[in-house]
């Protein structure tokens, strides 16, 4: 799941930069400096890459929703004190 995760996020925002510079802008990287144009500005591409990057985040919004119902599954059905591991210092476990 962890892994899913990190990949999902790696990859939608790999698309979403190259969506974004096949519409033919600069990317800004928060805040910090702009990702220059890489290819030639392609409006088919673009707006196939933005469709991807839009699926990738709905993906990712329902692997993170799964991990929480799994951990408050393992809290309030099986009480098998998972949640407890993770977070010992938010609710008083060990």
């Amino acid at each position: 799941m962890h892994t899913l995760l990190y990949v999902l996020l790696v990859v939608q925002s790999i698309v979403g930069c190259l969506a974004n510079s096949a519409h033919g802008a600069i990317t800004p990287f928060f805040g910090l400096f702009e990702i220059p144009v890489i290819p030639a500005k392609h409006e088919p591409l673009s707006e196939r890459l933005f469709v991807v990057h839009h699926w990738t985040g709905v993906g990712i919004a329902l692997l993170v929703l799964m991990h929480v119902g799994a951990a408050l599954h393992h809290n309030f059905r099986r009480r098998d004190r998972v949640l407890h591991r993770m977070l010992p210092w938010a609710i008083g476990g060990n």
